[in-house]
């Protein structure tokens, strides 16, 4: 089965002693037909499309968690972000983010995270890019400034974790929602409920690797190749076939990653 894995983790994976491009190579002989490996930080772009540029089905994206706050204040980050920039123009990165607010690591840094979330939504809409959002207990928060800033070019809320309500709305705003392995979990009804309200051209699938691994391997290292699943769950609360559903998000991504092919 060809599938795409929506977000992940590169640097995120080594760090935990995967060896990522044989592992990339090895999926690919198994289906694997990449998908978008996920900023955290402006300075990571460099050595990840290095490491990635042997894949060329793997996009990049560029931008600054709002967790980064944690490291470095607000004016240092922002102080980065031209390199955001400079890869979008050199073409090495095809989205800005993720990027986005926090609200379960730190309530303290909520001004500071909406001031760099904007900086990044406003990057976004003058290099015409799609944005990657990071919403953890802030949907009331990421809707207002996507309302207020209304990115052209949409993009995807990762790691759904809102309600069928939320879905709607963000649909509305033009993003896509990818779902990632925590729908496989035990307390996931919301999820499921949300999933059955995602428009077939918008529904998305990721692993969030190494974060997150799905039942029944919890407590390993997540990666691309524990997508299965994540679909196998998708299928059947949606009541399709897991191979249909994959051509469908592999559509829903291309759509997205090409938008005027």
């Amino acid at each position: 089965m060809e599938y795409i894995d929506t977000h992940f983790h590169t640097l995120h994976m080594r760090s935990k002693g995967l060896d990522v491009p044989q592992l990339y190579r090895q999926l690919q002989q198994e289906g694997f037909r990449g998908g978008i490996d996920a900023g955290t930080h402006p300075g990571d772009i460099t050595e990840r499309s290095r490491l990635l540029q042997d894949f060329d089905t793997i996009v990049l994206s560029g931008g600054a968690h709002p967790g980064a706050l944690s490291r470095q204040s607000l004016d240092e980050l922002l102080a980065e972000l031209p390199k955001v920039r400079r890869a979008a123009e050199d073409g090495l990165i095809r989205f800005i983010g993720e990027c986005g607010i926090d609200l379960y690591r730190s309530r303290d840094t909520l001004k500071d995270q909406q001031k760099l979330f904007a900086a990044q939504l406003e990057t976004a809409e003058t290099l015409k890019l799609p944005v990657i959002i990071h919403n953890r207990q802030a949907d009331a928060q990421v809707l207002e400034m996507l309302k207020e800033y209304r990115p052209s070019c949409g993009g995807i809320m990762h790691c759904f974790s809102g309600d069928a309500g939320f879905a709607v709305e963000v649909q509305e705003l033009g993003f896509h929602i990818s779902f990632a392995g925590n729908i496989t979990y035990t307390n996931s009804r919301k999820l499921a409920e949300a999933l059955k309200v995602t428009d077939p051209r918008r529904l998305l699938l990721e692993t969030d690797s190494p974060f997150l691994t799905p039942v029944p391997k919890r407590g390993r290292v997540n990666h691309p190749g524990m997508m299965g699943y994540t679909y196998a769950c998708a299928a059947e609360t949606l009541g399709l076939d897991i191979t249909q559903l994959a051509q469908q998000t592999i559509s829903s991504f291309d759509a997205l990653v090409h938008p005027h092919t």
